[in-house]
């Protein structure tokens, strides 16, 4: 993954961290399923501001199925299918009063890709959602569909998740009048009458539709529309892309790209990628242990100006005090992996699994030719321990939660660890997807 932006001065970085706070309504996608007892397709508009949209194909393997995922370029699935027809999408409908059951377990990384992945009907998904955290509930609300046309929306209410089961007709979202106005109760469960509506509930503008994503979930076909472009629709077979591995696409160059070879899963699209990796800290033995040094200085508030670049340093040497108080959240570092180390342009960049008592951190760390540190970024996160959700909710360090989905990274440590340790904001990444 490269580096994009600019370097941001902590105290700018806090800017945007109160600017990212504010819950932005336009960013509401359309989400429904059309059943009649033979056919079942899902249906969804995906609204968000960044461009940057991606379709990716994950194989099954032992315990588990294979799937497709949309989403956007930070590899956190917003929506998918799976090899039982099993599907789901997400609505942001704003911030919500919920506090999970500290009982519930923590499901590694995307909890949607891991129910999807394991799930092959709706009712196995409601056990998932009952036993598995899911900390998007508190901002948005969940459409799930299987091929016999049962259908759950998931939720939360007065601090507790609901279920909304059934098996007819239903939708959620920004488009839901629209939707009701025009299938009447009488729309028949085909492409043509669905993609009808979804094109009268695309959104126009900074936040308007994206994609638009089909699944005909007895027959795993997939359409791909861009309604506000003017691009002609792409047709999948889900089992057909499986069938050739791991790959993706970018959505807006996704007709060029079917004619090129394929493109192999990015690290951030590839499942459990901060619990099942190549540990290669053998190899560089005196990088890992700048980086641990980096991570207890910043946490004993003793940063050192030698281990930086000059204007690297000027930017990150004026929030000691901030970046200390961000880490205690995180609690103690237990371990730290090397796992990737690669050039660009005049840099050396070192990928990082940091593993905290309470959080897992991918990072990066690029180094100049003398081996000053030059940037700081922080690609991917989730917090491990329920309790610590719970901490943060008590001491006020929620204030810092992201206005994120794929970023609710758990309970918000995304931004908690991205104020201590990053100085690059990647302007197209993260994002809660409507």
């Amino acid at each position: 993954m490269k580096y994009s932006g600019n370097p941001l001065r902590p105290r700018t970085l806090l800017m945007v961290l109160a600017c990212l706070l504010v819950f932005f309504p336009a960013m509401a996608c359309t989400i429904f399923v059309l059943t009649d007892g033979n056919n079942t397709i899902f249906f969804n508009n995906e609204d968000y501001s960044n461009p940057s949209t991606r379709i990716w194909f994950q194989p099954g393997g032992e315990g588990f199925y294979g799937a497709a995922y949309v989403g956007f370029d930070n590899g956190w699935a917003q929506g998918g299918v799976n090899t039982k027809g099993l599907a789901f999408d997400w609505f942001a409908g704003g911030k919500v009063d919920y506090v999970p059951d500290e009982n519930l377990i923590n499901a590694k990384q995307n909890a949607c890709q891991r129910m999807l992945e394991t799930c092959s009907t709706v009712e196995e998904a409601i056990v998932f959602f009952k036993t598995y955290l899911e900390i998007g509930f508190s901002e948005a609300t969940i459409l799930i569909a299987e091929k016999s046309g049962a259908s759950v929306v998931i939720g939360a209410k007065k601090g507790k998740i609901y279920f909304e089961k059934s098996n007819q007709n239903a939708a959620i979202g920004y488009g839901l009048n629209t939707f009701n106005k025009l299938h009447g109760g009488e729309a028949s469960a085909n492409l043509a009458d669905g993609t009808e509506i979804l094109h009268q509930c695309v959104q126009k503008g900074k936040y308007g539709t994206k994609y638009s994503s089909v699944y005909d979930l007895k027959t795993g076909q997939i359409t791909i529309n861009q309604f506000l472009e003017g691009i002609a629709s792409v047709d999948f077979n889900l089992f057909v892309e499986l069938e050739k591995g791991g790959h993706y696409y970018d959505i807006p160059k996704i007709h060029q790209q079917l004619e090129a070879p394929l493109m192999p899963l990015l690290f951030n699209q590839t499942r459990l990628s901060l619990y099942e990796f190549d540990d290669i800290s053998a190899e560089a033995p005196e990088i890992v242990e700048i980086a641990q040094k980096l991570i207890q200085n910043v946490a004993q508030g003793r940063l050192q100006s030698d281990m930086f670049s000059e204007v690297f340093w000027n930017s990150f040497k004026e929030e000691e005090g901030a970046l200390k108080e961000s880490m205690v959240p995180l609690g103690e570092l237990k371990s730290i992996y090397l796992i990737k180390q690669e050039q660009q342009d005049s840099l050396q960049v070192n990928s990082f699994i940091t593993v905290y008592e309470n959080a897992r951190v991918l990072m990066q760390i690029s180094f100049d030719g003398r081996r000053q540190i030059r940037s700081i970024a922080t690609v991917n996160a989730e917090v491990t321990n329920t309790k610590a959700y719970h901490d943060l909710l008590d001491t006020g360090h929620s204030k810092f939660k992201m206005k994120d989905y794929y970023g609710l990274f758990g309970f918000g440590v995304f931004m908690l660890v991205l104020l201590t340790l990053g100085v690059f904001l990647n302007k197209n990444s993260k994002k809660m997807a409507a």
